[in-house]
């Protein structure tokens, strides 16, 4: 009897041990699922936070590249500008004499000018299309360039007369249509000044255009 009571203890103590041993099983491999888990969330946060610096580098590049930009055009602006005073030319008319003068067809020869600003049309398209947006113009670089020519005649006798004192502390040519210069002249001089980096003001007054034909 006593062996009997014996064999009955010992067979569910084995089962005990056997669903002990279950248990232990199931919760090493929920602890393993776990750590899997959350080494994926680690990974994934990980991840996330390489892709944040990587962009934040990317931005201060392009930040650091733009306040270089800048300080170049600043610099080319503030050296043409003193090329223009030098040569007497800090009135709009002196914007175009500014880009005729520096435009050559052959070293030692400058064309006509219709010739000349068409080339300059020609070969700059981003002016054309400036000139063509801010004045309502077809995309015609000879009618362009006839209006150019005959603004500079049109400039001839409105110069802005500056002080000495003026003239050493100013450092834009001003772009207005008080004088003789249209309001849709006056876009083409600024479209040509932004063309060649020559820094300038822009003062207008309302004024009714009709459309270049």
């Amino acid at each position: 009897m006593m062996a009997l009571e014996t064999l009955f203890r010992n067979v569910i103590l084995q089962a005990q041990l056997e669903q002990k041993e279950q248990e232990l099983a199931m919760a090493a491999k929920d602890a393993a699922k776990d750590r899997a888990g959350a080494d994926l969330r680690l990974q994934a946060q990980v991840a996330q936070k390489e892709r944040e610096i990587a962009l934040a580098a990317k931005e201060l590049e392009k930040e650091k590249a733009d306040h270089r930009a800048s300080r170049l055009l600043h610099s080319l602006q503030d050296a043409n500008y003193q090329l223009l005073r030098l040569h007497n030319l800090l009135d709009m008319r002196g914007i175009l004499e500014f880009v005729e003068q520096s435009y050559k067809e052959e070293p030692g020869t400058r064309p006509a000018p219709q010739v000349m600003w068409e080339g300059v049309l020609n070969d700059r398209k981003s002016l054309v299309a400036c000139i063509s947006q801010k004045t309502g113009w077809p995309l015609n670089t000879t009618k362009i360039a006839s209006r150019i020519c005959s603004l500079k005649d049109t400039l001839k006798h409105s110069h802005l007369a500056y002080t000495p004192a003026e003239r050493a502390s100013r450092r834009a040519i001003i772009i207005t249509n008080e004088h003789h210069a249209s309001l849709l002249d006056c876009h083409v001089l600024a479209c040509i000044s932004e063309e060649f980096v020559i820094p300038y003001e822009v003062q207008l007054s309302a004024q009714d255009e009709a459309p270049l034909e």
